[in-house]
């Protein structure tokens, strides 16, 4: 299918939009999975919740803009090179929103002929803690 250059600028503004949705949902992570019955979705509190996904023609161009985004990163740049473009990049993206950066880790992945876009949202807002001393029981 042919994909005009002219989408790349919409997918990359949708993709920055459904982030700062997602920040001010305060999701953990947003997927984008074509093939799915709810193709985009992101996680709250242990739900997903479905968002309208672009169009059905944009599938590969939302696909790419990812990658692109992602590509930007050292990371994405090293997956590239090692991997190749498009079939697989990841990386960390910082989303500005309301004066406070948002980090968010994504993988553009594709297996058995299915492609799909992650993110994991990394920032303190949602760190891990630290574990320290000894376990459950100890004296």
């Amino acid at each position: 299918m042919f994909v005009s250059p002219g989408d790349w600028p919409f997918a990359r503004l949708i993709w920055r939009m459904v982030l700062e949705m997602a920040i001010h949902d305060h999701a953990t992570a947003v997927r984008y999975h074509p093939w799915r019955d709810a193709p985009l979705a992101y996680h709250v509190d242990d739900r997903w919740y479905e968002m309208v996904p672009p169009p059905p023609r944009l599938n590969r161009t939302f696909v790419r803009a990812a990658g692109a985004m992602l590509a930007r990163t050292r990371a994405g740049a090293l997956s590239r090179r090692w991997l190749g473009w498009p079939a697989w990049a990841s990386g960390c993206v910082r989303v500005p929103y309301h004066g406070r950066i948002t980090e968010w880790v994504g993988v553009v992945w594709t297996a058995a002929g299915l492609t799909g876009v992650d993110w994991q949202r990394i920032d303190d807002m949602f760190a891990i803690e630290t574990v320290t001393g000894a376990g459950e029981g100890a004296a």
